[in-house]
């Protein structure tokens, strides 16, 4: 669920880009990569139920080993780069 889908949907309507934080600001160290996919799978459909899109950007700060991995797979709908590391540089 979102958190704010009325603030979403007003950034989204006026032009602004839309990155993700995470979902619920998880901690990811250690956690099973299935769960983080499926926390982004989450992320993804969230959006795209709110504004009909995928998310542009990454910006797990607590992330894994596989975080990066994870948001690059295609398999998710996800074309990201990291906003945190790369400073909105395509990964």
């Amino acid at each position: 669920r979102a958190s704010n889908p009325e603030v979403t949907r007003y950034i989204f309507e006026n032009g602004h880009e839309l990155a993700t934080h995470g979902y619920r600001w998880y901690d990811y160290y250690g956690v099973p990569e299935e769960k983080e996919r499926e926390h982004i799978a989450e992320l993804i459909r969230i959006q795209r139920e709110l504004t009909g899109t995928r998310p542009l950007g990454i910006g797990i700060v607590r992330r894994s080993n596989n975080t990066y991995r994870l948001a690059m797979d295609k398999t998710l709908g996800m074309d990201l780069y990291d906003k945190c590391v790369y400073f909105l540089s395509k990964l």
